[in-house]
């Protein structure tokens, strides 16, 4: 077993992670701007 900073440091540096991350935070700023046009209808 790592001890769980290199653990997840190991994690942090995996391209998958970073792909992920990617995807969820392009997914958060979609769903802000559909939030947005949706309020800003008449």
């Amino acid at each position: 077993m790592y001890p769980l900073k290199t653990h997840i440091k190991l994690i942090a540096q995996s391209p998958v992670f970073h792909l992920l991350q990617w995807r969820l935070d392009f997914n958060i700023v979609a769903y802000a701007n559909l939030m947005l046009f949706g309020l800003s209808l008449p």
